[in-house]
């Protein structure tokens, strides 16, 4: 059994041997919140926690974690979205500090040009709401569409939205009286997913495909979809199951069946309580449907929680550290995953972030490489393939 150092660590040396099935961690920093990986494994983004700024970070081997500066909560005291990266790791979406330092904004950067403020102009109806024009929440796989919300009037509700260079943003409906928000689109942009206010304000599970709106669950308690792969075949989140007056939130995916979308709940691990306050959910998914992963709480849903990354391989939820220690790596003490955040297309990446039981409020992230079909893990220092 082989335990990894907490420090930035190499995946494996280059030039070193594997076997084909061989599981490993890596982790890349510490004070960090990992939310997004590329399709190569090569480049990871999130955010800075650890001095509460909350800035967008960008982790390549190389250059280790590099601050892209623009975070809003050292100017205005607040912060919201989630970094993403293109397929490819050239592009990062997120909310930033716009260019007069002044309000939030969503913010689009390129590798080598930096920051791109996207919002003003706004979209119809816009308005500035807690020194924010709104928030992004996903990036397109080919970089090219940020997706998110930004306010508007109706009053103070924030509009689902989606940004290109060619169109700006704009609105992808929702009823005009109440909040919508998209979490993930797909490679092209074109199915995007998230939430919905229901009448009574409850978000529901909701997928915008060309525009066209569908409500996916109609549930009770605050739901949604969370990722689409890059057809938009499949949609992962969470749904709701069991009686009226004891729902639980459970993970869920929706399948295209060629004119809709079918629910198929996935299950929790052992152990998981139900009714309200209850939770687990899935996070990402691989491009062929095939591999889910997301997180499931045993417990409250705060710093103290006790919680778990999970993920699906067709044969029902796996608790991560389980799979881990089957392949012979063993966290360190006292470390526990609770915060699974994105799988690479391929299925093979999941990168998230964790804590120290002794420490909750001090995260390290880390990436995890499952093989599937045979191939070795590469080597992120140097971007060789062990032979």
């Amino acid at each position: 059994m082989r335990t990894l150092p907490l420090a930035v660590a190499a995946m494996l040396a280059a030039g070193s041997a594997c076997t084909a099935d061989e599981i490993t961690l890596t982790f890349i920093g510490e004070g960090i919140a990992a939310t997004d990986i590329s399709d190569d494994g090569r480049v990871v983004v999130g955010n800075v926690t650890s001095d509460g700024s909350y800035e967008t970070f960008r982790w390549t081997a190389s250059t280790g974690v590099v601050r892209l500066g623009r975070a809003t909560v050292p100017i205005i005291g607040t912060g919201a979205g989630s970094p993403d990266c293109s397929d490819d790791g050239s592009r990062v979406s997120a909310t930033i500090i716009n260019e007069a330092g002044t309000t939030a904004t969503l913010g689009l950067w390129t590798d080598g040009q930096g920051w791109q403020d996207l919002v003003p102009p706004t979209g119809p109806n816009g308005i500035i709401l807690d020194n924010s024009h709104g928030s992004a929440w996903g990036l397109s796989g080919d970089g090219t569409t940020v997706v998110g919300f930004y306010w508007k009037t109706a009053p103070g509700s924030a509009a689902a939205a989606a940004w290109t260079q060619a169109t700006g943003i704009v609105p992808l409906g929702n009823p005009t009286d109440k909040s919508a928000r998209v979490n993930h689109t797909n490679l092209d942009g074109t199915i995007s997913v998230g939430w919905g206010e229901r009448f009574d304000g409850a978000w529901q599970p909701t997928v915008w495909r060309n525009g066209v709106r569908t409500v996916l669950s109609d549930t009770l308690v605050a739901c949604e979809a969370e990722f689409v792969n890059k057809d938009g075949s499949v949609i992962v989140g969470f749904s709701q199951t069991g009686p009226l007056l004891n729902i639980s939130r459970v993970p869920a995916r929706w399948v295209w069946n060629g004119s809709s979308y079918t629910e198929e709940l996935l299950g929790t691990l052992p152990n998981t309580p139900q009714g309200p306050g209850a939770l687990a959910w899935a996070e990402g998914v691989s491009d062929d449907g095939q591999i889910i992963v997301g997180n499931n709480y045993f417990q409250n849903q705060g710093p103290f929680s006790n919680a778990a990354g999970i993920i699906w391989r067709g044969s029902g939820p796996e608790n991560l550290a389980d799979v881990l220690a089957a392949g012979g790596v063993t966290l360190p003490e006292n470390f526990m995953i609770d915060g699974i955040s994105a799988i690479s297309g391929n299925g093979e990446y999941v990168v998230g972030s964790g804590k120290d039981a002794m420490d909750p409020f001090f995260r390290r992230s880390f990436i995890i490489h499952i093989p599937r079909g045979g191939a070795c893990a590469p080597d992120l220092t140097t971007g060789a393939v062990p032979g």
